[in-house]
């Protein structure tokens, strides 16, 4: 039995139904493009340091730099925490949001 890959066919029937009927472009709803930094040297080194989080730590990576974050935090580490709030808000950005709220609250006392 062979298989063969190949490219999808796009017709102006497919591509209405991707645009929409109304012709408005819809996105995913778990598409994050918006939230994502401009590519510059600091998200690149933020996003190398997220593959080498996520590469040591598997599905708990958001969570470790979340972790980490926090420890820098509460020792006093400012830009500690900001490096590892950026690592986590790269791989949870809902899960780093949560822990800038907390760290708001805490400053705000």
């Amino acid at each position: 039995m062979s298989h063969s890959i190949a490219a999808p066919i796009v017709t102006s029937q497919t591509l209405m139904v991707s645009i929409g009927a109304g012709g408005h472009h819809q996105s995913a709803a778990n598409d994050n493009g918006s939230a994502l930094p401009e590519p510059d040297a600091q998200s690149d080194r933020l996003l190398a340091a997220a593959l080498t989080c996520l590469s040591e730590h598997g599905l708990r990576a958001a969570q470790e730099a979340h972790d980490r974050a926090e420890r820098a935090f509460l020792a006093g580490e400012r830009a500690n925490c900001d490096w590892w709030l950026g690592v986590c808000k790269m791989l949870d950005r809902r899960l780093a949001n949560g822990l800038s709220d907390k760290f708001e609250a805490r400053t705000a006392l």
